[in-house]
């Protein structure tokens, strides 16, 4: 079984709601649930190092920016060893991990490149953005953001598939 954690150890709640309800409920294999995961770490981490907060992204519109869903999409491209380098340089603490019950054994390649596939980048920011959308939606929902205009939200989810694709 899998968890998106923070430094405390303790599950981050909006990524547990989301694995419970929206992958494990679907009966997902463990492989794609974790490779969900990852791609919502990669989404944390990006969060973390350019020092925003989801939902103030989300109520201020400036997540359906060009410059987001652009360094957004870039940002998924890499390698998580050279995110968590980046982030190490930059003096910024990586607050979230995945912890596995599983014991996986696996040895990792010696020649990698700096950035990993296109398709791996498709699929990374296809699973970020359908996580956007089950926040926005279970936000919307407990009626966290009031009046949200969706005239934010559809443009992001649009302009993030069509970036994810323009990858490949």
């Amino acid at each position: 079984m899998l968890f998106f954690i923070n430094s405390d150890g303790i599950p981050v709640y909006d990524v547990t709601i989301y694995s419970l309800y929206e992958l494990r409920s679907r009966n997902l294999s463990s492989n794609t649930i974790e490779n969900v995961l990852r791609a919502i770490y990669i989404l944390y981490l990006y969060l973390e190092q350019y020092d925003y907060d989801l939902s103030i992204l989300v109520r201020s519109g400036k997540i359906a920016t060009v410059e987001v869903v652009e360094s957004l999409a870039q940002f998924s491209n890499k390698q998580i060893k050279d995110i968590k380098k980046d982030l190490i340089k930059n003096k910024i603490t990586n607050k979230y991990k995945i912890a596995s019950l599983e014991k996986v054994r696996a040895k990792e390649p010696q020649d990698r490149t700096n950035l990993v596939h296109p398709g791996v980048s498709l699929t990374r920011l296809i699973y970020i953005r359908n996580y956007i959308t089950s926040f926005i939606t279970r936000m919307i929902y407990q009626e966290q953001f009031g009046s949200l205009n969706r005239k934010v939200i559809i443009p992001f989810l649009v302009a993030l598939q069509s970036r994810a694709y323009a990858a490949c």
